[in-house]
């Protein structure tokens, strides 16, 4: 902007404030041709990057709070989950009644970034099934729920995780396809309380009901809560990308077929 036209800029600025229209149409009219014409060219320039704005994005509040909430109640399961992608991770709850659970859900909320509630009652008389299953289906569905219209995101993401000597590596792409390939390598038939055929069965649960398309795998590693948890680390960074808005595609689906 040259400087005559930041000193037309601010001389409207400074007439505009606290002027009424009819002041303020007065006082234009005192504007020279020139001084006119400047203004009616910059007016028209914002009124073309507004238009640009409009095409290409939407209104922040559109973008903001992407939240989804669901309660799911079963004969074996009555479980409330609240998770906003839009949250830092700093407030997070998870209560599923099985400590590792518990442990690996949290993990995937902090370092996915994203805020967490989970409350679960469940029939763990019984077994960990029940409960372990349908925590990862409802969290799924309000994942789900939470992404809308997948309109501004990354859409996919990768990661890999260390933690210790075990390395385990995520891929996602929130591509509407439910499928999860995971192969975490697990040996022992429990961690805590948690049977660990239930580990995998947690993230293509999640996966699944999300509508992501999911893979996650360890690569080697010899303690399998360090496998577990490295996986679950990796799933978190992967998300953590994929769901990230793209500010310059605010309006877009990022697909060919134009939905997701």
């Amino acid at each position: 902007m040259s400087s005559s036209d930041s000193n037309v800029v601010r001389g409207v600025v400074s007439i505009c404030d606290g002027c009424t229209s009819g002041v303020l149409s007065s006082c234009v009219r005192d504007l020279s041709d020139s001084e006119k014409q400047k203004l009616s060219n910059l007016i028209q320039t914002l009124q073309t990057e507004l238009n640009k704005n409009q095409q290409h994005g939407v209104k922040d509040k559109e973008i903001q709070g992407r939240v989804g909430k669901i309660e799911r109640v079963t004969n074996e399961t009555n479980i409330k989950v609240y998770v906003n992608l839009d949250g830092r991770g700093d407030k997070i709850s998870v209560n599923t009644g099985i400590g590792f659970l518990d442990h690996m859900l949290h993990a995937l909320a902090k370092h996915g970034q994203f805020d967490l509630t989970i409350n679960c009652k469940g029939d763990l008389h019984i077994d960990d099934h029940h409960s372990a299953e349908d925590c990862a289906i409802t969290l799924g569905q309000a994942f789900d729920i939470a992404l809308g219209e997948r309109k501004g995101i990354n859409r996919y993401g990768s990661a890999l995780a260390p933690l210790d000597e075990a390395l385990s590596q995520a891929v996602v792409d929130i591509s509407s396809r439910p499928y999860a390939v995971v192969d975490l390598n697990l040996t022992r038939e429990q961690i805590g309380q948690l049977s660990t055929e239930m580990i995998p069965h947690v993230i293509t649960s999640f996966a699944t009901s999300a509508r992501l398309t999911v893979h996650v795998k360890n690569l080697y590693g010899t303690n399998d809560h360090h496998k577990s948890e490295s996986a679950f680390k990796a799933l978190a960074l992967a998300l953590k990308t994929a769901i990230q808005i793209d500010h310059t595609r605010l309006s877009v689906v990022p697909s060919t077929k134009g939905v997701l």
